[in-house]
């Protein structure tokens, strides 16, 4: 009996020991002497102390978040929390908390502490000491920002955005009468140079041009931190509602748009860009939709930029957001191919399933998006499998993901329509004999009207870059079909000159888009024979 009752009293011991929990009484002191010089009014401002139970949910936490003046040293503010650790946590557990700044609109990011500028961690560690055990933590300064009018870089912005082409009434399309387009975000990223920041003057939302049809336009002022340096981007959309009437939400597909800043005070004109937005559309009956590809001469694997052979292509697919295109499913690999539900729609260039000649380099494929499919606009990319495609990847595991990089996504539109739908891409990486005419780093990126305009047969196209990145100059016609793929690429800063030579395009008005990280600019041009 002594036995068992000893067993039972370990038994007893060892679960009271894995469920016991520590209280410990913490006083978070913050040093405010940045803030207080910045313009922190506590009649005005708060700072809250924001987590704590983030990673473990029953971490309990009583007392005042708010952190008040410490009367014995007025650049400091204090509260006292006593904090309860969950079950199961032990002496040397941390508790991950931020500091908070409010209300939201008087600081940069919401008010909210970034993270940890070496380490990259998310937030401040607290960690538990012992039981009852009662302190003060070291005083220090809050990564949060004021917004001060006049201590960062502003800069007067003029969006405008051509909705010509999908401008109408009802399902399908961008209808004035309930629709309306924003500028939104001014978002920092991981990448360098690229900050968030503030609008602090206009209306995000746009208008109507008074003396252009399907125009849109806004005047934006908008501020970046006093710590971001000239030169500096951030990250914006086009925004369209209601977000059920438009494709992916009425946002913008693909990267973030940048605006790189020039100096404090400048109104800036961005010139007329076309928006990746597309209404949405569905259909009582199935839509047939034909996908070509072409694969010219020098296009080539975006993970090396190493030439495709194009005579040992075994097959082309194409992957996508829509469900006929495997909802991006898979793993871009030749699994993918093979599965019973296989997440490919394969291509082919034998003249069948909507392919018009045979052994051509455009492949094609007839696919059919079912009754009550959304339509409208779409994203998608094409990859190429032929030997010693892996090799080309590298350790990259999606090796079939080899046409363009990351976010770099063909854009269509499907309307709906009982006739097919012919969809014509070329492959996103192409080697181009693109020149570069200029190192100087422009402030911003530029796209040049081509010379001369009108053209026969031949104009040149002049652009400017502000930062390296992945680098597209399409030509369209006047439907919005991509017709050329002029530079597909990565490139550095500076300025590019590029001949483009309409030999086998029909007189009129063309399009040139150019993309860089999804900053996008766009211009027309005239051909006329």
């Amino acid at each position: 009996m002594k036995v068992r009752f000893y067993i039972v009293s370990l038994l007893l011991l060892f679960v009271s020991l894995t469920n016991a929990q520590i209280k410990n009484t913490v006083t978070f002191v913050a040093d405010m002497t940045v803030l207080i010089d910045n313009g922190f009014d506590p009649a005005d401002h708060q700072l809250t102390i924001e987590g704590l139970n983030w990673d473990n949910g029953e971490v309990s936490v009583v007392g005042d978040r708010q952190l008040t003046l410490d009367p014995q040293n007025p650049s400091q503010y204090k509260t006292q929390l006593v904090l309860t650790s969950a079950a199961g946590m032990v002496v040397g557990d941390t508790a991950r908390w931020k500091f908070k700044g409010s209300p939201n609109e008087a600081f940069y990011d919401g008010g909210w502490e970034a993270g940890d500028p070496v380490t990259g961690y998310d937030g401040r560690a607290f960690v538990f000491a012992a039981d009852d055990t009662t302190f003060e933590l070291e005083a220090v300064q809050p990564r949060v920002e004021i917004i001060s009018t006049g201590i960062g870089i502003q800069n007067k912005i003029k969006f405008q955005a051509d909705l010509i082409n999908i401008l109408g009434s009802g399902l399908g399309y961008f209808d004035p009468t309930q629709d309306i387009l924003e500028v939104r975000g001014f978002w920092g990223s991981t990448e360098d140079n690229v900050y968030d920041a503030v609008l602090v003057d206009g209306d995000p939302e746009m208008v109507p041009d008074l003396f252009t049809v399907g125009l849109y336009t806004t005047v934006l002022t908008v501020e970046l931190p006093a710590s971001a340096p000239l030169g500096a981007q951030t990250g914006y959309k086009f925004k369209a509602s209601p977000d059920a009437r438009f494709s992916n939400t009425g946002w913008e597909v693909g990267g973030n748009n940048l605006y790189t800043f020039s100096d404090d005070g400048d109104s800036v004109d961005l010139g007329v860009v076309v928006p990746r937005i597309t209404p949405v559309a569905k259909s009582d009956d199935e839509v047939q939709v034909l996908f070509t590809v072409n694969i010219p001469e020098g296009a080539a694997n975006r993970y090396n930029n190493a030439i495709i052979p194009r005579d040992s292509i075994e097959f082309v697919f194409v992957k996508g957001a829509p469900s006929p295109l495997g909802s991006w499913a898979g793993d871009w690999t030749i699994a993918d191919t093979v599965a019973a539900d296989s997440k490919l729609a394969l291509l082919y260039d034998d003249g069948t399933n909507g392919d018009e000649v045979a052994s051509d380099n455009i492949w094609s494929a007839i696919i059919i998006f079912p009754p009550g499919e959304p339509l409208g606009g779409i994203t998608y990319k094409y990859g190429a499998y032929y030997p010693g495609v892996e090799a080309d990847a590298g350790s990259n595991p999606g090796y079939l993901d080899n046409s363009a990089p990351s976010g770099i996504d063909h854009a269509a539109t499907i309307p709906v329509t009982d006739t097919i739908v012919v969809i014509k891409d070329t492959w996103a990486t192409v080697v181009s004999s693109v020149r570069k005419i200029d190192d100087n780093v422009p402030a911003q990126i530029t796209l040049k009207q081509n010379y001369p305009n009108p053209f026969n047969p031949e104009t040149t196209i002049e652009y400017s870059l502000p930062e390296v990145g992945f680098v597209q100059l399409s030509i369209y016609n006047s439907i919005g079909e991509e017709v050329q793929l002029l530079v597909s690429e990565e490139q550095r800063a500076g300025t590019y000159r590029v001949n483009f030579k309409a030999m086998d395009l029909a007189s009129g008005m063309y399009f040139y888009r150019l993309n860089l990280n999804g900053s996008v600019s766009v211009k027309k041009m005239i051909l006329l024979k």
